[in-house]
């Protein structure tokens, strides 16, 4: 299967007790409730090896400070 989102891991600031948290890409896979085999992870790796980690043929995917709000907007 082709990947469809670009899956962007990385540190947040908790909109609801103010602490900074790692969100891992499988984290977001789950709370955007994507299949991680439509996925590419956007990592330090993906970019070493020449991945574009702002290639517009992806739906990207970003840790958010408010929960609620993980929905994949097409």
């Amino acid at each position: 299967m082709t990947a469809k989102y670009a899956v962007h891991p990385g540190f947040i600031e908790s909109k609801k007790d103010g602490e900074v948290h790692w969100i891992e890409a499988r984290q977001l896979m789950q709370l955007y409730g994507v299949n991680p085999s439509e996925c590419i992870v956007i990592d330090d790796e993906y970019i070493r090896y020449g991945g574009d980690p702002d290639d517009e043929k992806f739906i990207h995917l970003y840790p958010r400070r408010d929960a609620d709000d993980y929905k994949v907007k097409l």
